[in-house]
């Protein structure tokens, strides 16, 4: 795309009347145009129109997000109420980490009419709505122990945390901003993770990065963190895993969940003095590995104590047969 395209052109790509313009390129500049600040309206457009390609509207609903303006926000809790399928999904996980609490009823409803996928989706935009604002209801049930997958006695590997990069850390913060990590994140006390192709990051949200930190997660359901991944070859970070804790008799319940509404980890944290020591472990339905992990944090401080995983063994390649 040319580098500067004036705003009545994009919109005329986005509508699909240009004969040159790509119009999800399009879509993707028009988002980025604060010059256009009803730039909502066009992409709103695209996303209401059942007759437009499935994967186009749900284009249009990911830069909705891009946007992040009220409007905006508006536009896609709309969409929540008749989108179907692809379209449904991409809305509740845009929807989940940025609308506010009003926009519960809606996602309530788009779970109920849901199935399958978007139906989990839909229930985990809930979740993260009611965790973000400390809404009634939603109580995440802790899995049952057959849920775990077992970490092997052999073929284990530690997971080495080490203190992140200020600018790795402020990078991963710009990178994704409270509209897709649903709260305002720290990038304090934030932990690095080099694991296969991915570097990972643990951010902290700004309300449970404090001195008293723990006492806040005591009092109500959070959002208290997130995992920031980047690929070796990409220059940006995306929120890849989502850290809720709920208070329970004599501590947290803390679970990890994937964008995707499945949930990868979970476990249970509990302290006296300011301190909470925090373990969890591996779901089978949403984790790709068996992993244990253990640890302390503080409020300024997260110390991991142990962390392992049982990578799989690479399956083997039949070998030839001799004549």
């Amino acid at each position: 795309m040319p580098e500067t395209v004036d705003i009545a052109r994009l919109r005329a790509a986005v509508a699909g009347r240009d004969p040159v313009l790509a119009r999800t390129d399009a879509m993707a500049e028009l988002a980025r145009r604060s010059d256009a600040p009803d730039r909502h309206l066009d992409l709103d457009a695209v996303l209401k129109n059942g007759a437009e390609d499935a994967l186009l509207r749900a284009r249009a609903a990911i830069h909705l997000a891009e946007v992040g303006t009220p409007e905006a926000m508006r536009a896609l809790v709309a969409a929540a109420e008749t989108a179907e399928g692809t379209v449904l999904s991409v809305v509740m996980r845009a929807v989940g980490p940025a609308a506010g609490a009003s926009a519960l009823p809606a996602v309530e409803r788009a779970a109920a009419r849901s199935q399958g996928a978007e139906a989990r989706q839909a229930r985990f935009a809930a979740t993260l709505i009611a965790h973000r604002f400390d809404l009634p209801g939603h109580e995440v049930p802790m899995p049952a122990e057959g849920a775990f997958l077992p970490l092997p006695s052999q073929k284990i590997s530690a997971l080495r945390f080490t203190a992140a990069d200020p600018a790795a850390a402020r990078a991963a913060v710009a990178d994704m901003g409270a509209h897709r990590a649903g709260v305002a994140l720290s990038e304090r006390s934030s932990l690095h993770l080099a694991c296969g192709p991915l570097e990972w990051l643990l951010l902290l949200a700004e309300d449970a990065a404090h001195a008293n930190g723990p006492a806040r997660l005591a009092g109500h359901k959070a959002v208290a963190a997130v995992l920031a991944s980047r690929g070796h070859e990409s220059s940006r970070y995306k929120c890849a895993l989502y850290v809720l804790t709920a208070p329970v008799r004599g501590g947290l319940n803390v679970f990890v969940f994937a964008g995707s509404g499945r949930l990868a980890y979970a476990g249970t944290a509990a302290g006296a003095g300011g301190t909470l020591r925090f373990s969890a472990r591996a779901v089978a339905d949403g984790a790709v590995a068996p992993v244990a992990i253990k640890g302390a944090y503080d409020g300024s401080h997260v110390a991991v104590s142990r962390a392992e995983i049982a990578f799989a063994p690479p399956a083997r390649r039949p070998q030839p047969q001799r004549l």
